[in-house]
């Protein structure tokens, strides 16, 4: 394990957001299936998928956020460090 990982997952900020979050991410990811057939499903790169969860995510907590300063840069900087990508891949494979 390199001293990134953390309790399984990518780092510590992926790990809390999952922790807090994964039952959103499964159902955002559940609305998202009953709106694609499953060839576009299949045809989505996860990535995709991983982006369309950071945007709610960003919505769902985007007006709680602080516009400036130190605890701004904090949020923002841990936010850009969640691996997207990890938690789509959760999601999709329905864990």
């Amino acid at each position: 394990m390199n001293d990134t990982e953390y309790n399984g997952w990518t780092n510590r900020e992926t790990w809390i957001v999952n922790l807090w979050h994964s039952e959103t991410f499964r159902d955002w990811v559940e609305q998202w299936r009953e709106h694609m057939d499953i060839d576009e499903q299949e045809a989505t790169p996860v990535y995709e998928v991983g982006d369309m969860l950071k945007e709610n995510f960003l919505d769902l907590f985007g007006d709680a956020s602080p516009e400036y300063g130190v605890m701004a840069d904090l949020l923002s900087g841990s936010i850009a460090r969640i691996n997207w990508t990890e938690t789509a891949e959760l999601c999709l494979d329905g864990v």
